[in-house]
């Protein structure tokens, strides 16, 4: 799946932690270990929901806040109004056009990225837990994987540079990826939940 349209924001500095535990539902400061992802809100004054994000801890006073691409510039005016409100001293980088994001999922998902690492035993539930991040060599590219999916436990979300996606993509397609757009993954989610029901 290309997630690329995702929004990618790095937040960095000394109130860095303190802001986004304000404006956060979930714990993603404290204990929360480094390269740990959660999955949060952010609300507003009326505690409704603003936001529906992922928040991972790069270091102790670093954070990379992922976004939906249709929220994304919603979301980094929020976040820049509560630095400026708070008066967070903080530094925000903008990633979201200069990484590039791949969706791999699927119950032969580590298994197809492991033919393409010289250490696939990298990516064993063991030393690769669920939710956490860490940063690899796939295909001889650099790879900020996050262990994460949208269609059940079973995934990794690959982002790099966007010169490296074509080399990348060109790689998982020969060995037998099925591309499929972000459309059809919410129709299946979609399905799933009708059957349920």
């Amino acid at each position: 799946i290309n997630l690329s349209h995702f929004a990618i924001y790095d937040i960095a500095g000394p109130d860095a932690e303190s802001l986004l535990e304000y404006l956060s539902v979930a714990r993603v400061g404290g204990p929360t270990p480094l390269g740990k992802g959660v999955y949060t809100h952010f609300l507003d004054e009326s505690g409704g929901i603003k936001a529906d994000l992922t928040i991972v801890r790069l270091a102790a006073d670093t954070f990379r806040v992922i976004c939906g691409g249709d929220t994304g510039h919603r979301d980094l005016v929020w976040i820049q109004r509560m630095a400026t409100a708070r008066g967070a001293v903080i530094t925000l980088e903008n990633q979201t056009h200069r990484l590039a994001t791949l969706g791999v999922w699927g119950p032969k998902a580590r298994e197809t990225l492991s033919q393409l690492m010289t250490s696939p035993d990298a990516l064993s539930p063991q030393n690769f837990h669920f939710a956490t991040a860490q940063t690899f060599e796939i295909a001889g590219i650099t790879v900020w994987a996050f262990r994460i999916s949208y269609v059940g436990e079973q995934g990794f979300e690959l982002y790099f540079d966007f010169d490296s996606g074509l080399p990348l993509w060109d790689q998982l397609f020969a060995l037998g990826v099925v591309p499929i757009g972000v459309e059809t993954v919410s129709y299946t989610h979609l399905r799933a939940h009708e059957t349920r029901e």
